[in-house]
This record gives structure tokens, C-alpha cells and sequence, in this order.
């Protein structure tokens, strides 16, 4: 399946891929998140293989050309699971739409995971 391609301006595309990207990192940005799923980083995000970045972050065009970004993150452990999610998805939606002024109607945030510190006994 061919990446999409997003116009956000004249002469100016964005692939898919760049969005997930921007999704990515403003979601692992939030103080509570521990990785996004496949245990990917803020270090790691921007050189993710598309493969790998799609398993934490999906950008779908939606009818009205609007976006629906999902994307599934672990929570560290002490950190209320709805608040984090409420953060990451502030932040996804203000750093698409700040960048790209494309509009985003929805972020989606599914918690697969709830990351516990190890600890020495």
C-alpha cells in the first residue's frame, strides 16, 4: 500500500510517515508516558523504520480531510492512566496542527501496557 501524502500548502506535501513522526514525539514528550508500544523512545522515533513506528502511531484522512491520529502507549506506574492520555492527546493534536495546519479531529490513545520500575530487593 503507497503512503499518503498530505498538502499543506501550495507545492508542499507531507508523507504519512512525518505525521506519525510529529505524533510520535509530542506523545513521548508527556510526563507519565514510558515509551510508545514496541518500546520506542523519544530518541528512537524519528530514525523508527515506518514498520516499526506504525505498530505505536496511525494517521487516517477521514472523509471531510480531516485526521484521526491513534496511537498506543505504556504509562509509567504511579501516573493516572486518564490523565496521562488526556495529555498525550492535547499534545499530539496541538503539535500536528501547529506544524502542518492541517486539522486534526480525534486523538485516540490506547494504554497496552503499565510500566513498572524494577526494584532491588
Amino acid at each position: 500500500m503507497a503512503e499518503k501524502n498530505y498538502q499543506i500548502q501550495d507545492g508542499v506535501d507531507v508523507s504519512e510517515h512525518v505525521l506519525a513522526t510529529i505524533a510520535g514525539l509530542a506523545a513521548a514528550e508527556v510526563e507519565g508516558v514510558a515509551v510508545l508500544n514496541g518500546g520506542l523512545t523519544s530518541n528512537m522515533i524519528a530514525k523508527a523504520p515506518k514498520s516499526r513506528l506504525a505498530k505505536a502511531v496511525r494517521v487516517i484522512n477521514n472523509e471531510d480531510n480531516t485526521l484521526t491520529v491513534q496511537t498506543i502507549i505504556v504509562v509509567k506506574y504511579g501516573y493516572t492512566i486518564i490523565d496521562v492520555s488526556t495529555q498525550v492527546q492535547e499534545k499530539v493534536k496541538n503539535a500536528i496542527e501547529n506544524m502542518t495546519e492541517l486539522t486534526v479531529r480525534s486523538v485516540d490513545v490506547k494504554v497496552s501496557n503499565v510500566s513498572v520500575p524494577n526494584r532491588a530487593e
